[in-house]
């Protein structure tokens, strides 16, 4: 893993660190007023890195608010006691519609991990990762990968540790009370969990052929053609414009 603990570039600007790995890339907010630390080392591998603070999330680790899971009126978990209520990761996804190119949506178990994004103004978390199924309708360019990014809003106590790619995990989305969710992605070595408002957004879905050592550098083709005139690679880390926007 290569790290980059130099200044910020002037698009990345109200950035405390930028680390960029060949499949990653990891941005961590600073504010004046934000209360975040990260590994001393400069390195994600064996560190921790914690958002806690009003701008990146207004409640502190610990805080009551928005903790607990759902629970639905009229179950046999509503007699005063909480409890999780089960449901695909699509059922939170607002603006996309996988089921155009699945029969049957994978889960996200055994996904590879390529980018978690932390942006810099705005409370916001988004995964970039590959799904473990390639679609079953697909009319683009050929491939044998499919990826997309979903992004999470209103993040809250954000925790990260440990970085060391390449990244297989489970990612797990948990319905919480007011209309929030608990993320958690679970890996050998990785672990991230935040909470986050329950409207998720998902796109970017593209396909390309994986590289000789599992790199998603090489061409690819996206469902918006757009998307494809604009980025025929994946472009780099410092590349707001599109790791910001689904």
């Amino acid at each position: 893993m290569n790290c980059d603990n130099s200044r910020p570039s002037a698009g990345d600007r109200g950035f405390e660190r930028q680390y960029i790995g060949t499949n990653q890339m990891i941005l961590i907010p600073h504010r004046p007023d934000a209360h975040s630390t990260t590994s001393r080392d400069g390195r994600f591998g064996g560190g921790v890195s914690r958002v806690t603070d009003g701008r990146f999330g207004a409640a502190l680790a610990g805080d009551p608010q928005g903790s607990g899971p759902v629970t639905i009126p009229g179950t046999a978990g509503h007699q005063g006691q909480r409890s999780i209520t089960p449901m695909t990761w699509t059922a939170f996804v607002v603006n996309a519609d996988f089921t155009a190119y699945y029969d049957a949506v994978p889960d996200l178990t055994g996904v590879r991990l390529r980018s978690v994004h932390l942006d810099g103004w705005d409370p916001t978390v988004t995964l970039r990762l590959d799904l473990p199924r390639f679609p079953d309708r697909w009319e683009g360019a050929p491939g044998d990968t499919v990826q997309c990014q979903i992004q999470f809003a209103m993040v809250r106590d954000f925790l990260m540790e440990g970085w060391q790619p390449p990244v297989t995990a489970d990612v797990v989305l948990r319905a919480l009370p007011e209309h929030r969710l608990a993320v958690e992605v679970v890996a050998p070595g990785v672990a991230v969990s935040f909470t986050a408002n329950a409207s998720v957004l998902a796109g970017k879905i593209s396909v390309f052929t994986q590289d000789a050592d599992g790199g998603d550098s090489g061409s690819r083709s996206f469902t918006r053609p757009l998307e494809t005139r604009l980025h025929p690679t994946l472009p780099p880390a410092y590349v707001n414009t599109f790791y910001e926007r689904v």
